[in-house]
């Protein structure tokens, strides 16, 4: 009896489980979900999705100065702009890597440098416990000193050595089966660990000279909301840092600090967006480095910007399909990559009996997979109601 009642219900669900089953582990969404500039989610992309970002962070500020590096003294607009990209590939359920290569680095002193430092990332996310709104993760991020320059003003410590960090994730989504669609929390903690012992620091201008004698070490947090909207993406975050153990005196960088940051994402294209994020400084301006701002006639700039701009660009890549079909024609190739897969699962199990188990599977399945046709509908109504010119009134 109990055979018979599993099988039509497995039946009636296959068509809607083969909607849903691609989308709920990653809660990547037909838009590419909402994302924050500086907190990373806990879950991770689908397999096989390629992602890329392109990035640049601004600051400026007129000042006067008597650095040597700077040019002449005088009051003159003192700069700092870094570009870099991010790629991204989901490698399985719970699996991801990143390449984060920094394309250009610029400031008044130095000018412009094509290459620097590059990271790599592994991350493991997508777990849902204690409850399926919970979604925890952890990544490991390996830094290579690929640049010419380094212990650059302005920027975080960067000593030229190999650096590695340890990430922890957790996510809190509102909808758990379209966790980036819906408002969501995240929270990163991380500890990094530097390589740089033995390194030496030398001020060309004031001789002086300091060393590393213990690796250095740093703890850097940040949590952040995301109200993701049909057109707009609203996030709201705050990001820091905190020495452990501080590098030599004479590094760039040395300072704790903590931001808040106010970021806007417009997404014209279901795989094209736009993101511009404003941070400002909540921490106190300290200088703890040897010798002092002040002491090298900068005293009236930051060791870190009191504010930064950030501009964004977001492509999906891969598949290919979300790029060349319309938002239900993406459904609907989910359902035909599927579709196979759920008819082998009810092969098998309705060969055999089902347990209570199985019943309570399916209907999970059944209910992740109305939530996705119901959310098909509200695609189809927008978009229809977009492309729809408002009817002439009948009483002119």
């Amino acid at each position: 009896m109990l055979k018979c009642r599993y099988f039509p219900l497995a039946r009636r669900v296959l068509f809607a489980a083969a909607l849903s089953g691609s989308l709920p582990a990653s809660g990547q969404a037909l838009n590419g979900g909402a994302g924050l500039p500086h907190t990373r989610p806990a879950w991770v992309l689908d397999n096989g999705q390629l992602t890329s970002q392109m990035g640049a962070r601004f600051w400026g500020q007129a000042a006067a100065q008597s650095y040597a590096p700077f040019g002449a003294p005088g009051k003159r607009n003192i700069w700092d702009l870094q570009s870099a990209l991010a790629v991204n590939c989901g490698l399985g359920a719970h699996l991801e890597a990143q390449i984060t290569p920094v394309l250009y680095q610029s400031d008044q002193s130095g000018g412009s440098t094509f290459g620097h430092d590059l990271s790599a990332t592994l991350a493991v996310g997508s777990l849902q416990w204690p409850a399926p709104s919970w979604f925890l993760g952890a990544a490991m991020t390996a830094h290579f000193p690929a640049g010419a320059r380094h212990n650059l003003l302005f920027e975080p410590y960067s000593p030229g050595r190999h650096a590695v960090t340890l990430t922890g994730l957790a996510s809190y989504a509102v909808d758990p089966e379209f966790p980036a669609e819906a408002l969501s929390g995240h929270v990163n903690v991380g500890y990094t660990l530097f390589d740089d012992t033995g390194l030496q620091f030398h001020d060309p201008i004031t001789a002086a000279r300091s060393f590393v004698v213990q690796r250095s070490q740093k703890f850097s947090w940040s949590a952040g909301v995301a109200l993701p909207g049909a057109h707009f993406d609203l996030g709201i975050e705050g990001y820091g840092q905190h020495w452990l153990r501080q590098p030599a005196a004479g590094a760039e960088g040395r300072e704790n600090f903590s931001y808040a940051s106010l970021s806007l994402r417009y997404k014209p294209l279901r795989w094209c967006h736009l993101s511009l994020a404003l941070d400002r400084r909540l921490s106190a301006d300290a200088d703890e480095t040897i010798p002092a701002m002040a002491e090298r006639g900068l005293g009236e700039l930051p060791n870190y910007p009191s504010w930064l701009l950030n501009l964004g660009l977001h492509l999906k890549l891969l598949p290919l399909y979300i790029m060349q079909t319309s938002d239900e024609e993406v459904i609907m190739q989910r359902v035909e990559e599927r579709t196979p897969v759920f008819e082998k699962i009810i092969g098998e199990e309705s060969s055999k009996e089902a347990n209570r188990d199985d019943l309570d599977r399916l209907r999970a399945e059944k209910e992740r997979a109305e939530k996705e046709l119901e959310r098909l509908r509200r695609v189809i109504e927008t978009r229809q109601q977009e492309q729809k010119n408002p009817p002439p009134d009948q009483n002119l």
